[in-house]
């Protein structure tokens, strides 16, 4: 098996094992059960699901009805926007404003990049001010993401309920990708590049596949 071959079989096995929980983005805990929603067997962030559709409804709307109004629409959203989803307020708010900042937020994304596909040289300040507005919305995410579960009675006793699912379709992944490299080893000997694998030895040294 060609080594391009190989990736993506092992692509395959990844997808078919992990399809349903991998655009989860949060844990399926009861604590975190308002931040998910299940749709047709997958789980998905419901952040993500509003953000990508005010995404969609955006950017027809701007196909459909034109640009002239993109730049008033995006100056009066930007403001009231960013402000109510800074991570540290945002994470207090009710779900449903929530799910509606992030359907605001996919139609902002829509009308700036139609603002700075239509004037680039005008449009710079838009591009400024989201991706400086990104870079600190992600460090300060990261901070609240980080005490996410403190005070969780199940901190401390392996793997919660929260990331139960995840573990196991890791390690269903896991058996189906060993069951992959046996069935080659048996029949065509280490599949390319795998002779340049240093294998451990018992001494605490390695050795190489193959001559």
């Amino acid at each position: 098996m060609s080594v391009w071959r190989q990736r993506w079989r092992s692509a395959q096995l990844e997808w078919r094992h992990t399809w349903r929980l991998r655009y989860a983005h949060h844990p399926l805990c009861e604590r975190h059960r308002h931040e998910t929603i299940e749709l047709g067997g997958m789980v998905v962030c419901r952040g993500c699901l509003a953000m990508g559709t005010g995404l969609l409804l955006g950017s027809a709307t701007v196909i459909g009805a034109g640009g002239a109004w993109c730049e008033p629409l995006l100056l009066g959203l930007s403001t009231p926007l960013l402000l109510a989803s800074w991570p540290p307020w945002y994470r207090h708010l009710p779900r449903r404003l929530r799910d509606a900042l992030r359907a605001g937020l996919g139609l902002a994304i829509a009308l700036c990049t139609y603002v700075l596909a239509s004037d680039p040289l005008g449009g710079w300040p838009w591009a400024l001010l989201y991706v400086g507005s990104w870079m600190l919305f992600k460090r300060s995410r990261a901070r609240v993401l980080a005490r996410r579960c403190e005070a969780c009675p199940e901190l401390g006793r392996g793997i919660c309920s929260g990331f139960r699912r995840q573990a196991d379709a890791a390690r269903r992944l896991s058996l189906a990708l060993e069951a992959e490299l046996e069935q080659e080893l048996a029949g065509h000997g280490p599949p390319p590049g795998l002779s340049r694998i240093p294998l451990a030895r018992a001494d605490g040294g390695s050795a190489a596949h193959g001559p």
